[in-house]
């Protein structure tokens, strides 16, 4: 993984060219504990179609520095590692965590974000008391138990496949989700005006179809797709189908003009 200097920080991410000079970019924001590891199944997936940039957020999988203490800060970084790769416009893709950062970024700069593909994600993050419990008591087996609740009860992650949570030190994973906790932005999801993809798995228990159907119905331009037989994990689960809706609002088929 090639390493940039953000602010200062040592940041790692994963990193696929695009097919010609000024393809266009596509922004991978991973999920709370993790890295962009969790995002390695759609980045294989999205060859060809643009260029793909998966960072790990600082004090997550092999970045350096401080965990972020909020999803403003978390957005603050991906504004600074895009400024440091000369990336001006881009579509934004995130994954539960990654959602919210997506959605604080096309709020806060709207002309940067291209499209938004929003997977297992909502305007607002409500954490169970029992995922602080689990992270404050034991630690040590939280990734197990994590991984089996977010595969939801359909579906479960492939066999063999690597661990993908937690990718940080505890307090980095206590901080993510008391930022996901922290976070609201229902009441300005109407200033959004880019078009939005939202994926949710049918059988997501971390933030069920009802919360990505509230997020769609309040974006301004938007397309829902429940996905069966699917949890929390959907860039682990369907990397396909989201590479899908990726390449979609990348460029989208001709024709299209955009969603409706």
């Amino acid at each position: 993984m090639p390493q940039l200097l953000v602010h200062g920080t040592a940041v790692r991410y994963r990193h696929q060219p695009g097919p010609a000079p000024l393809s266009p970019a596509i922004l991978l924001l991973h999920m709370a504990g993790s890295s962009s590891l969790a995002w390695s199944p759609v980045v294989r997936r999205l060859a060809g179609a643009a260029e793909v940039l998966a960072p790990d957020l600082p004090g997550h999988g092999q970045s350096a520095g401080e965990p972020p203490a909020s999803i403003s800060e978390m957005a603050d970084f991906a504004l600074a590692f895009l400024d440091a790769l000369r990336i001006a416009r881009v579509t934004v893709a995130g994954h539960s965590m990654g959602g919210a950062i997506a959605l604080a970024l096309a709020l806060r700069q709207p002309a940067r974000v291209q499209a938004l593909l929003l997977a297992s994600t909502a305007a607002r993050l409500p954490v169970a008391p029992a995922i602080f419990a689990a992270i404050d008591r034991d630690f040590e087996n939280l990734g197990g138990w994590f991984e089996q609740l977010a595969a939801g009860t359909a579906s479960a992650p492939p066999v063999g496949a690597e661990p993908i949570f937690p990718q940080t030190s505890q307090l980095g994973v206590r901080r993510d989700f008391e930022a996901c906790a922290a976070f609201d932005v229902e009441d300005r999801l109407a200033g959004i005006a880019c078009p939005a993809t939202v994926l949710v798995g049918r059988d997501d228990r971390l933030t069920p179809p009802r919360w990505s159907e509230r997020l769609a119905d309040g974006l301004a331009v938007s397309r829902l797709q429940v996905v069966e037989r699917c949890g929390h994990l959907l860039p682990r689960e369907r990397p396909e189908l989201v590479a899908a809706a990726a390449r979609d609002l990348v460029a989208p088929p001709s024709g299209v003009a955009g969603i409706q």
